[in-house]
């Protein structure tokens, strides 16, 4: 096995990615569950909240990646649990501007501490050196993936721009 040369699914980077996210997420998951009783969807939202207060629903789905129906009717039960507040916004009446409650504070810091508890605990196995050259490492990944997504786009659109061309008449192959 090579994750450069990978043999079977089994030895692709992203899929090794995947499983180890599905592992990894499971403990932090519980403990979101078990002592605040929100989900890792709650949490990113009350993240997002905490990080741009007064954002919009719209917003909010693009930019925390969550389908802007799922967001809506999270945002709703959320507000309704106490976590968020929603405010019609001044300039704009028809969106409503969303900010974190007290309680919504509460539960976010609290999320955090969690969140915190279990990174320190999944990154334990690394020395100071290698936890360095693993950030390093995402880093670069990270900046790959940007790029390729990039380029996968530019071909998407050139596929598309060439799929909405009329096509030239075929001639037909001489007979034989």
């Amino acid at each position: 096995m090579s994750l450069k040369v990978p043999v079977d699914l089994d030895d692709f980077f992203i899929y090794r990615l995947y499983k180890l996210l599905i592992v990894a997420r499971r403990g932090v998951d519980s403990a979101y569950r078990d002592e605040l009783g929100i989900g890792r969807r709650e949490m990113r939202i009350l993240c997002y909240v905490e990080k741009f207060p007064g954002t919009t629903l719209k917003n909010l789905a693009e930019q925390s990646g969550i389908d802007s129906v799922v967001a809506s009717r999270c945002v709703s039960e959320m507000a309704e649990n106490g976590l968020l507040l929603k405010k019609r916004n001044e300039a704009n009446h028809r969106f409503s501007v969303i900010s974190l409650s007290e309680y919504g504070k509460d539960i976010h810091d609290r999320a955090l501490d969690i969140g915190r508890r279990h990174n320190r605990a999944l990154l334990e196995p690394f020395t100071a050196s290698e936890a360095r050259w693993l950030e390093d490492a995402m880093e670069k990944l990270a900046i790959q993936a940007e790029t390729l997504g990039r380029m996968a786009s530019a071909s998407e659109e050139s596929n598309d721009a060439r799929a909405s061309r009329p096509s030239l008449p075929r001639s037909e192959p001489p007979a034989r």
